[in-house]
């Protein structure tokens, strides 16, 4: 585990809980609603960093038939996101660690401060190392790619 991903693990993600926790569910899901808006068949959706699991929330009502996934680095995140949401894979750890199926997601996205040193890289790159298809479903308008 790097520095980064101790101090993630270690000190931040309870803080981080604790000022996202009141986030106003009807505006998640609408901001969901948009960004996802002209994509199509989405059936299987990863979070990168999820720390409760707050989007995949926003995503589960967007998308109610599509499989959630989830990583989480914190023990303490991972365990409330698992308890409140239905996901068909999760991972408690560093993504480079995980060992979830490769090409199996429509959509794979991170959120907030995962975007720190671990994406420094071209995409294709960070994929690669998580053993993910660099192939990922384009939403338009700029939101995902």
């Amino acid at each position: 585990m790097n520095e980064q991903e101790s101090f993630w693990r270690d000190q931040y993600a309870d803080s981080y809980r604790e000022k996202n926790q009141s986030f106003n569910r009807d505006l998640g899901v609408a901001g969901w609603q948009e960004m996802i808006r002209r994509a199509e068949g989405v059936e299987t959706v990863l979070e990168c960093g999820s720390n409760i699991g707050r989007n995949i929330g926003f995503l589960e009502t967007c998308l109610p038939k599509a499989r959630m996934s989830l990583i989480e680095l914190s023990p303490d995140a991972y365990r409330v996101a698992t308890a409140e949401h239905r996901t068909e894979h999760s991972f408690n750890g560093s993504i480079v660690d995980s060992k979830l199926p490769s090409g199996h997601f429509d959509l794979v996205f991170t959120c907030g401060v995962l975007t720190l040193k671990f994406f420094s890289q071209p995409l294709s790159q960070s994929c690669a190392q998580m053993k993910m298809s660099a192939s990922m479903r384009r939403i338009n308008r700029g939101a995902f790619a």
